[in-house]
């Protein structure tokens, strides 16, 4: 629900650049799928099966606590000019660079769990493996 929250923000904060905006979200999105799984399995490998989500659940924490405290309110929108038109202009802004995090964090930590978890739902009783599958 978080990467809809994200899209929906970046189409309503770049009506007219919405394909750039999309297009940093999901390049870190891609980011946290390709780097989620090697962070996760160092950590996994550092600390165990619960090390992955003590680390994912504080950055977690820490961006949603940052986005609450520097997004912009509805008063303070109406003041944004609305003509960003090039891909540096759009990094110039905080919002984006937050957003970014945001999503490389979310996914960072999707990717992570992943590799780890497979195995371990194995030896949870009463699981078949077609209950694996969904």
């Amino acid at each position: 629900m978080s990467f809809t929250s994200n899209f929906a923000l970046a189409t309503r904060e770049f009506r007219d650049n919405t394909a750039t905006a999309y297009g940093f979200l999901e390049t870190f999105a891609g980011l946290g799928h390709v780097l989620g799984p090697l962070i996760g399995g160092g950590l996994y490998q550092l600390g165990g099966f619960r090390l992955p989500f003590f680390v994912s659940g504080p950055l977690t924490i820490i961006t949603a606590t940052v986005a609450f405290f520097t997004l912009p309110t509805e008063k303070e929108e109406q003041d944004i000019p609305r003509d960003y038109g090039q891909l540096i202009k759009i990094a110039k802004i905080p919002a984006i660079h937050l957003e970014q995090v945001a999503v490389w964090v979310g996914y960072v930590g999707w990717s992570a769990l992943s590799p780890t978890l497979g195995g371990h739902l194995q030896n949870v009783r009463y699981l078949t493996r077609s209950a694996l599958s969904f």
